[in-house]
C-alpha cells in the first residue's frame, strides 16, 4: 500500500495553512487571547518539531489516514509538552545565562 503522507499534497497545503495562520494572527496581534493558546504559543516550536519527528517515525499505518492523523496528532500533543520543558526551557535558560555572562564581560572590558 501507497503511505498517507505520501500524496504529495500535504507539504504545499500545510504551508498554504501555515501562512494563513500567521497572516490571521498577525492581523489580531492587538487582542489579548486565553491561557490555553498563549500556552500553545509558547510551546509552538517544539510542536513543530515533535509533529515533524512523528510524521518521519510513523511512516505508514496501512492506508487508514484517520489512524495516521490520530497517532500525530496525539503523540504531539503527548511530547511536545515534554520536549518544552525538558529541551527548550533549559536551552533558553543556558542562552540567557551566556549572554548575561558575555555582556557582563564585555561591560568590564
Amino acid at each position: 500500500g501507497r503511505s498517507f503522507f505520501a500524496h504529495g499534497t500535504g507539504m504545499p497545503s500545510g504551508v498554504l495553512v501555515g501562512y494563513l495562520f500567521f497572516l490571521a494572527f498577525w492581523a489580531m496581534r492587538e487582542r489579548s487571547f486565553s491561557p490555553a493558546l498563549g500556552y500553545l504559543g509558547k510551546i509552538s516550536y517544539s510542536i513543530y518539531l515533535v509533529h515533524g519527528t512523528i510524521f518521519s517515525l510513523i511512516g505508514e499505518i496501512g492506508s487508514d489516514p484517520a489512524a495516521a492523523t490520530a497517532v500525530v496528532v496525539l503523540g504531539t500533543a503527548l511530547l511536545a509538552p515534554l520536549t518544552y520543558r525538558f529541551i527548550e526551557e533549559p536551552a533558553i535558560a543556558a542562552g540567557r545565562r551566556f549572554i548575561a555572562r558575555r555582556s557582563a564581560g564585555l561591560a568590564a572590558s
